[in-house]
């Protein structure tokens, strides 16, 4: 344990580091530094580095912590979501979610088809094109102010509607591969989001208004102690009923922001949290899970799913302009935004596999094709943001 304890202190150190070394030069060139330890983990992966520290419980530790990361990123985002906008934009980020989920399913369907597999192998590449890692780009949004912005917002929303329907896909790969029956998937996804907006509701109607009532004075640490009991409560019965730490995590932050509007320097605490420690853990690890070199094993078939899968989502989301529902450049922006994939996918594809439903050349190359949407789309977003945030 001590020496495991070793590596990981060596590995954070090297990471951290790194990224504030890398992340200063990027920032020079008005490129968000919280990328610098994505790349870095790309960079590193086969280096004698990684190979001498990454050994026994490390990649667990860093999986978890990874996760930690994914909380509090998505939690303070939750905080500073407008929740009036978001209601006003409801409409638009179902349309958003529907569209943009539709064609990237359609066309993955069709580069099946192409290659010659049967129409239940397609139907399945199909739907691995369909979720979506906001997780990914939300700490790009953040650093340019887009969270408050009605492309960033449609970005979360359809991306948390995203993740309900992620649950709704493992729950039928599962079945279809009868890991469990029809009755049990659907009847514990349909008990766990009760169970979590009933909680979600009381907690937000009566518990925290009844606690700042008696404790109105509280001091920030004890106020910062009850945002994570609130914080952990939610993602554990998210992550519980499988309905995704992301879902948990932004929900929280949108139950306990009233309580918390005006508290600059819990923003802060958490924003320093969130950004100073996990952001780099988290894009590390991201980085390190890409694996560019898969993508020689199939390149065709790689690039045409990336590219099936990046236009689908785009093209559903652009069609919102046909009736100015979203200006050219917010559809663009947004289009882009949803195409980050990551655990979600992997997993299908890994149940697939294991399942000996796809072979593995097609499960290599659905694991390039998520691998190049990890690297390209954030730095794509940059230069996007940067290029027309002002109009957006």
């Amino acid at each position: 344990m001590a020496d495991e304890f070793t590596l990981l202190a060596c590995a954070l150190a090297v990471v951290f580091s790194l990224s504030y070394a890398s992340g200063a030069l990027l920032e020079r060139a008005r490129i968000p530094g919280v990328i610098a330890p994505l790349l870095l983990g790309f960079l590193l992966k086969y280096s004698p580095f990684m190979s001498s520290v990454m050994r026994g419980n490390v990649p667990e530790y860093f999986s978890v912590l990874g996760d930690l990361a994914v909380v509090f990123l998505l939690f303070f985002v939750g905080l500073k979501i407008d929740i009036a906008e978001v209601r006003k934009l409801s409409k638009v980020i179902v349309l958003v979610t529907v569209l943009n989920t539709f064609f990237a399913f359609l066309f993955n369907f069709g580069v099946g088809l192409a290659f010659g597999y049967s129409i239940m192998i397609s139907f399945l590449i199909g739907i691995t094109g369909m979720p979506t890692a906001e997780a990914v780009v939300v700490p790009i949004l953040d650093e340019f102010g887009m969270i408050v912005k009605k492309a960033g917002q449609l970005i979360i929303g359809a991306g948390t509607l995203d993740d309900i329907l992620e649950v709704l896909i493992v729950a039928f790969v599962s079945i279809l591969i009868g890991q469990e029956s029809a009755e049990v998937g659907v009847k514990f996804a349909a008990w766990g989001m009760i169970v979590f907006a009933l909680t979600a509701f009381l907690l937000r109607k009566y518990l925290l208004k009844y606690l700042f009532t008696i404790f109105p004075h509280a001091k920030d640490q004890y106020r910062f102690l009850l945002m994570l009991a609130v914080l952990f409560l939610l993602s554990f019965i998210a992550s519980k009923f499988e309905l995704g730490l992301v879902v948990g995590a932004i929900i929280a932050g949108m139950v306990l922001q009233p309580f918390f509007a005006g508290r600059t320097s819990l923003e802060s605490s958490i924003r320093t949290m969130a950004y100073g420690f996990f952001a780099p853990i988290f894009f590390f690890w991201v980085g390190i899970q890409a694996d560019a070199a898969s993508i020689m094993v199939a390149p065709a078939l790689t690039i045409l799913l990336f590219l099936a899968a990046f236009i689908g989502k785009f093209f559903g989301v652009y069609l919102l302009t046909v009736k100015n529902t979203l200006t050219r450049k917010e559809a663009i922006t947004v289009g882009v935004g949803l195409n980050p994939r990551l655990t979600t996918d992997l997993i299908v594809i890994q149940i697939l596999f294991s399942a000996h439903f796809i072979d593995r050349f097609l499960y290599t190359a659905l694991a390039a094709r998520a691998a190049l949407a990890t690297l390209t789309v954030p730095l794509l977003l940059t230069l996007i943001i940067r290029k027309w945030g002002d109009a957006l």
